[in-house]
C-alpha cells in the first residue's frame, strides 16, 4: 500500500510540473482518490501544486476569489493543508461567510463509506452540506476589496468599520458596526410648543 501511494504521489508532482492547467485535474484526481468530491476547489484558477507523500499540500490560485455553494466561500492565493482518505486537516486559506463574518475553513471531512454529506470545520461548529453540492468544480470570481464593497453598498467615508479579524481571525475583511446609536441620535426630535 505504500509503494502505491508513493508511486502516486510521484506520479502526482510530475504531471503537476507540465502546466497550470494539469493541475487542475491533478488535484481533482487526488480529491477523488482520497474520497472527495471535485468541487472542493475552483475551476480553472490553480497556477501551481505540490504534494509530499505526507499527504501535505499547498497550491497557488492566480488571485484571491470568491465562489458561492450554500454560503459564500473565499479562497486566498495561497492554500496549504494535509490530506488523508476522508479528512483534510491543517487548512489554511480558505474562508466561509456566515451571516455577515468571515470564518477560516479549518478541516474538512466525509464520511467513509459516503453517506452524502460533506462536514466543515468552521472553528466554532461542523457545517454540513450535501456531497452532490460538490460535484463540479466552481466559477471563482475575483476577491471584491473593501473599496469596491464600499461603492456597492453606498456607504461614505464618515462610516465606521469594524475589524473582523478582531472577531474571526480573518484579516482583510471588514463589516459595518451596528448603527442603532446613530438611529437613537438622529430619532430625538425637536418640539416646539
Amino acid at each position: 500500500m505504500v509503494v502505491i501511494s508513493t508511486f502516486f504521489f510521484v506520479v502526482v508532482v510530475f504531471l503537476v510540473s507540465l502546466s497550470p492547467s494539469s493541475s487542475s485535474s491533478v488535484i481533482c484526481q487526488l480529491l477523488k482518490s482520497n474520497g472527495f468530491p471535485i468541487g472542493l476547489v475552483p475551476k480553472e484558477s490553480i497556477m501551481a501544486f505540490s504534494v509530499d507523500h505526507d499527504g501535505t499540500f499547498q497550491f497557488r490560485l492566480r488571485e484571491p476569489c470568491t465562489t458561492k455553494f450554500e454560503n459564500n466561500v473565499r479562497y486566498e492565493t495561497n492554500i496549504t493543508g494535509t490530506i488523508r482518505y476522508g479528512q483534510i486537516s491543517d487548512l489554511r486559506g480558505v474562508y466561509a461567510q456566515e451571516l455577515f463574518l468571515w470564518f477560516p475553513v479549518k478541516g474538512v471531512k466525509v464520511d467513509i463509506p459516503t453517506s452524502g454529506i460533506i462536514y466543515f470545520d468552521i472553528g466554532v461548529i461542523f457545517k454540513q452540506l450535501s456531497f452532490s453540492l460538490f460535484d463540479i468544480p466552481p466559477d471563482c470570481h475575483r476577491y471584491v476589496e473593501e473599496e469596491e464593497e464600499i461603492r456597492r453598498w453606498g456607504l461614505s467615508d464618515g462610516d465606521a468599520f469594524l475589524g473582523s479579524d478582531d472577531i474571526a481571525g480573518n484579516p482583510g475583511e471588514k463589516m459595518t458596526r451596528n448603527v442603532a446609536e446613530e438611529d437613537m441620535e438622529s430619532s430625538t426630535e425637536r418640539v416646539d410648543m
